[in-house]
């Protein structure tokens, strides 16, 4: 059980199944979802903020961790990754094709 272990055993588990994926050239996928980043309109004094987001960490490969949070009615996704490990074009291909599944949802209820 995970509640049970100390944090260095967690830490020697969470290395070898990053190596693990490594050696079989997967990606260790993670979602951060931060939520709503506020319920009511944010004010500067009396300036209306406009578009509000979080930034999920930068992770090295095979890390790959979106992040999605909300504000105003708008999903923002964001993905952090070193340009030097991943292809800019595999992000955007990867948030496309996200995007497009959520075109899809039908919220109405």
């Amino acid at each position: 059980m995970l509640g049970s272990m100390c944090f260095g055993d967690v830490l020697t588990m969470f290395r070898g199944l990053r190596h693990q994926a490594v050696a079989q050239g997967l990606a260790s996928p993670y979602l951060s979802n931060f939520g709503e980043v506020s319920k009511t309109e944010l004010k500067f004094q009396e300036t209306e903020v406009a578009d509000a987001y979080m930034v999920p960490p930068i992770m090295f490969s095979p890390g790959f961790m979106p992040g999605a949070s909300a504000y105003r009615e708008t999903l923002t996704l964001m993905v952090g990754v070193y340009e030097s490990t991943v292809e800019a074009e595999t992000v955007e291909t990867f948030l496309n094709r996200i995007a497009n599944e959520l075109r899809n949802v039908d919220c109405s209820g």
